[in-house]
């Protein structure tokens, strides 16, 4: 893109990836490909927490995934799908272990006792480890 711009300024962003998309993935695709590769841009706007766009751009990319199979040894093709769904896994994590983190707050907030809600606030904590490895499942299988 940057390339492209250099040379002509004037040029639209969608339409250097659509020729892209057209060159490097399959012409019955580049325009759904130069789209989803602007969705991957969305995912940064804003707070992740909030940004719904993140899941958007997955389903976009899924979609696009079994519209063409053919390109799964394609690095360009699995660097975008990479992208994709390692930004919902981060969206998602970051939910849920920020959902741990409020929950261990209010024990701590409602607890008289110190030790005990410390103790307590520590195991709601502790369920983040390994956190990863099963929203890294889940999204798989929603595959």
């Amino acid at each position: 893109v940057y390339s492209a711009l250099s040379w002509d300024p004037g040029q639209d962003v969608r339409d250097i990836l659509v020729d892209y998309a057209h060159v490097y993935f399959r012409p019955s695709i580049a325009a759904e490909s130069a789209d989803g590769i602007l969705a991957l841009e969305k995912n940064w706007h804003g707070p992740l927490v909030e940004n719904g766009a993140v899941e958007g751009a997955l389903l976009a990319w899924r979609d696009l995934e079994r519209k063409a199979p053919q390109l799964e040894g394609n690095w360009r093709w699995q660097m975008c799908l990479l992208r994709a769904n390692y930004d919902a896994y981060v969206r998602r994590r970051l939910i849920r272990e920020t959902s741990l983190e409020c929950e261990a707050n209010r024990i701590m907030a409602a607890v008289d006792a110190p030790e005990t809600a410390m103790h307590a606030a520590t195991e709601v904590l502790n369920r983040a480890g390994g956190t990863g490895d099963v929203l890294w499942q889940r999204q798989r299988a929603e595959k």
